[in-house]
């Protein structure tokens, strides 16, 4: 453990830092941050420190665990991931060269008390920002991974507030400014579609008559959510992906992550674990995993049999879990999609945030070197983008030139 310097003016906190693997540390310090996270109700799963420790979207990792503290009550709350990972440097699609580093990422902002002010929460979340980057072994670097802009932590890195502070990195913004959408659910499904535009709304019913029609009615959708549901789900899953383009054209299937079943068991005992299979003349055609934490539906890992893609059954199963958690009342705080944008998100979605992702690199000359490097590649990348746009006519690069909601969805990344 790490006690890092006192903010003066603030209050008597302090940040600690925590650097842990394995089980019993997540059992000791999980039960000292629960009056922190039982309090703060808009908290995200990815706050809870069995559910980022468990393995269920990457390998169990090692973690830097920050608590603002004053010795006793927990008033802050941050995990860094700690990963070996690669920094490329690249111009448009072709990457010029890459280094190893080890990354520390960020990937939610952090939770911090409903006591302390806004103003006690921007200083708390630069000096966080300062005391990790300052204490980066070498060849490391920070990565905040899809925060939201108007992120304390965010507007630090990028001057908004404290703009004259000296700070201990350089700040790079990796890739544009992207959107993290997401589902309010109302009342009923019928009450979502109309809710949805005309064309959308149109679109959504085309898309399930016709894969009605074409399975003669003989489908269905189930649910897990039992540990004792979990092996079946993960084996029907499995033998979906293993056919998926993931999988045959990138050799990414639910079984590469050894441990993943094990890891989904453990979600299920906490009571978060929700996920769905698509059967059609009972073969399973499409799955999606899911969890369900305060009221609010993640979707994770998605994938579906090739043979059915004309049908669009990702499309059909996305739009059966939406009738699902309206019914039950399951997500009454919506749905989130996760990291990631394409064009079905942004259609059945009715909000959206801002994020960006950035790159903190040490105050030394090595870092200034990186920084400089992935700034220029990145630059030149935007520039080649913005060519290739006008050439095609003004079409957005990395936008979808299909308008057909039935356009299967790039599967949802882990955060």
């Amino acid at each position: 453990m790490v006690r890092l310097r006192r903010l003066e003016g603030i209050c008597a906190l302090r940040w600690e830092i925590h650097d842990i693997e394995g089980d019993e540390a997540v059992e000791r310090l999980a039960e000292r941050t629960s009056p922190l996270t039982a309090a703060t109700g808009s908290r995200s799963i990815y706050h809870e420190l069995k559910f980022v420790q468990s393995g269920a979207l990457e390998p169990s990792p090692r973690l830097k665990v920050c608590l603002l503290t004053d010795g006793r009550a927990v008033s802050g709350l941050a995990f860094f991931r700690d990963e070996p990972a690669e920094l490329a440097f690249g111009i448009g699609p072709v990457t010029i060269g890459r280094l190893a580093i080890r990354r520390f990422a960020l990937n939610v902002s952090p939770l911090f008390s409903r006591e302390l002010t806004a103003a006690q929460c921007e200083a708390y979340a630069a000096a966080l920002a300062d005391t990790v980057c300052a204490g980066l072994p070498r060849g490391s670097v920070v990565m905040l991974r899809s925060l939201e802009l108007s992120s304390p932590v965010t507007r630090y890195v990028t001057g908004e507030i404290r703009p004259h502070a000296k700070r201990s990195f350089w700040a790079v913004r990796h890739g544009r400014r992207h959107r993290h959408y997401r589902i309010a659910l109302p009342g009923s499904f019928d009450d979502y579609l109309r809710r949805l535009t005309k064309s959308n709304r149109r679109d959504v019913r085309k898309t399930l008559r016709r894969f009605d029609a074409a399975v003669t009615g003989r489908w269905q959708v189930r649910c897990y959510t039992s540990a004792d549901e979990v092996p079946s789900f993960h084996d029907q899953a499995a033998g979906i992906a293993q056919k998926s383009w993931q999988s045959t054209e990138l050799g990414l299937g639910m079984n590469d992550r050894p441990g993943i079943a094990r890891a989904f068991e453990r979600i299920a005992r906490l009571g978060w674990f929700r996920s769905y299979i698509l059967f059609a003349n009972d073969v399973p055609v499409a799955f999606q995993v899911g969890f369900v934490h305060q009221g609010v539906y993640y979707l994770k890992v998605t994938g579906f049999d090739p043979a059915y893609a004309k049908l669009h059954v990702g499309v059909v199963l996305l739009l059966e879990i939406l009738r699902d958690l309206i019914a039950g009342g399951v997500a009454p705080g919506g749905v989130d999609f996760g990291t990631g944008e394409n064009l079905l998100k942004a259609r059945l979605s009715n909000q959206s945030t801002q994020e960006a992702y950035y790159y903190l690199f040490p105050r030394t000359a090595r870092g200034a070197a990186l920084g400089a490097a992935l700034g220029a590649a990145n630059g030149l990348s935007a520039l080649g983008g913005k060519i290739a746009s006008r050439w095609r006519g003004g079409e957005v690069a990395g936008t979808p030139g299909n308008k057909d909601l039935g356009a299967e969805p790039v599967p949802l990344e882990a955060r």
